[in-house]
């Protein structure tokens, strides 16, 4: 779960927590699931099955696809406030020595930074409603961090001022997409995550717990 800043119609804020990776509202409507087996429909990657991911919407496509354009036409914006996120390299034609590899991702610190995000509630035939968001990302070719690190998206980063205008329920749909079109292109610094150590018997070596934990 995750906490995600939104605002009314009358343009009181809220944080709400959320299941990142969006579940539409229209998702498998039409079968009498529960919460928790639309939650399983949803994360399945079995041949022929319904699942998917939508951890991310893309910024060309987040109006169009089935899964997206209703929470977009309706508004459903939110903003996350980020320090660093985690990214791995995923570029076709990525060197074998960037294979594995992890990374966390940080914007410059001067001054408030909020990940883009769109949400929408899924609700049962019994009444049980789960509100889930994606975020929104842009294409990283003109971010050298992210293409040293062979990573082809960005998550489209707001500061303070965009982040209010894309919450407020004033805000069009057109706009909406001007807001995201303007963010500017972060300066952003990247450090490799070490991987954990490994010990024989090839689990990897924890951190000894300290008191109280």
């Amino acid at each position: 779960m995750v906490e995600v800043i939104t605002s009314d119609r009358n343009a009181d804020t809220a944080v709400r927590p959320m299941r990142l990776d969006l579940i539409p509202r229209s998702f498998m409507q039409q079968q009498p699931l529960n919460l928790p087996e639309a939650l399983k429909a949803k994360d399945s990657r079995a041949i022929d099955s319904k699942g998917f991911s939508s951890y991310n919407a893309r910024i060309e496509t987040v109006q169009s696809l089935w899964a997206f354009k209703s929470a977009w036409k309706d508004g459903n914006r939110g903003i996350m406030p980020v320090a660093s996120w985690r990214e791995r390299p995923n570029m076709d034609g990525a060197p074998a020595a960037f294979r594995g590899r992890e990374y966390e991702v940080s914007p410059k610190p001067e001054q408030a930074h909020f990940l883009a995000a769109l949400y929408d509630t899924w609700t049962s035939r019994e009444g049980d409603a789960l509100d889930s968001c994606t975020v929104i990302t842009g294409p990283s070719d003109a971010i050298p961090a992210l293409q040293a690190i062979w990573h082809e998206r960005t998550p489209i980063v707001l500061d303070a001022q965009a982040a209010k205008a894309w919450i407020d329920p004033a805000t069009t749909p057109d706009q909406a997409m001007a807001i995201l079109r303007g963010a500017p292109v972060l300066e952003l610094t990247v450090h490799e995550i070490p991987k954990p150590e490994k010990v024989p018997g090839g689990k990897s070596k924890k951190e000894p717990k300290k008191k109280g934990e």
